[in-house]
């Protein structure tokens, strides 16, 4: 079993997300970030030369990605299995994902679920959320949105973006949670906050049609433009719309102040 009190100074940062757009409206595919460690390889086993696992760990990445190495995808599943073997987490969430991808590997949903299903027993954000699209979809377990659910919100709970965006759609579409969108309206926002473009389009539109929300211009246009500015097509449509029912809501805003003046007066 991997040490936790390891897992910090291997992996910092291991809950980052990595943005994408799968196509619809839910957000896919996470895999951990790169390691702090971009010297060449002898540099990276004199770090952890009394340590064979992260060794093993560090040569299976660089294998994978060709850094200091020539590529060679054969040795990297092989490394990773082994260090995955001794219950590290990192390497068992990196072998779920060539398995998952068929990177050097045939397609195997059952063994990326396997793999994704022991980091995930050690707490790993990542492996949660991976595990969650998987129940979700059926894809290499029976589907159960009741275990979906409540992977992504381990996940989400532990700050991991892509995990809030998907709870807060497991809320709004019942799935495996009864409708609630006061929860819809919670994780969207946590999502939004951190920069995800697609939460940022979701909140601008609970605001503009008071979804869930009281409505309000003003806001939805904020959200809207942040979500337009990162990419998302549909938003930067609805812009144009939002800033004209901004404006005349501050007009109405100002003739009720000016026309309650008059009515106080003398």
């Amino acid at each position: 079993m991997f040490c936790h009190c390891k897992k910090n100074l291997l992996y910092a940062g291991f809950s980052a997300f990595c943005l994408i757009l799968s196509g619809n409206a839910w957000s896919l595919n996470a895999s951990p970030p790169r390691t702090p460690f971009s010297s060449p390889i002898p540099a990276k086993l004199a770090f952890v030369e009394n340590d064979g696992v992260q060794r093993q760990y560090l040569l299976a990445r660089s294998y994978r990605d060709g850094e200091g190495v020539a590529r060679d995808l054969s040795k990297a599943r092989r490394l990773f299995a082994a260090a995955a073997e001794q219950g590290f987490a990192p390497a068992q969430i990196d072998l779920g994902q060539m398995y998952s991808t068929g990177l050097g590997v045939g397609k195997n949903a059952k063994l990326a679920a396997y793999w994704f299903e022991k980091a995930a027993a050690q707490d790993y954000a990542s492996a949660q959320y991976n595990l969650a699209n998987m129940y979700r979809t059926g894809t290499g377990v029976s589907k159960d949105l009741n275990r979906a659910f409540s992977y992504y919100t381990k996940a989400a709970n532990k700050g991991f973006v892509k995990a809030q965006f998907n709870l807060a759609l497991m809320y709004y579409q019942s799935l495996g949670v009864k409708k609630n969108l006061g929860k819809v309206f919670f994780w969207y926002q946590k999502a939004a906050k951190s920069g995800f473009p697609q939460a940022q389009y979701a909140l601008g539109n609970m605001y503009s049609e008071g979804d869930g929300v009281a409505k309000d211009y003003e806001k939805a246009y904020y959200w809207m433009s942040k979500a337009s500015k990162g990419g998302i097509k549909s938003a930067f449509d609805k812009l144009e719309r939002l800033r004209l029912l901004t404006e005349l809501t501050r007009k109405n805003r100002i003739d009720e102040i000016l026309l309650g003046d008059e009515f106080v007066a003398d």
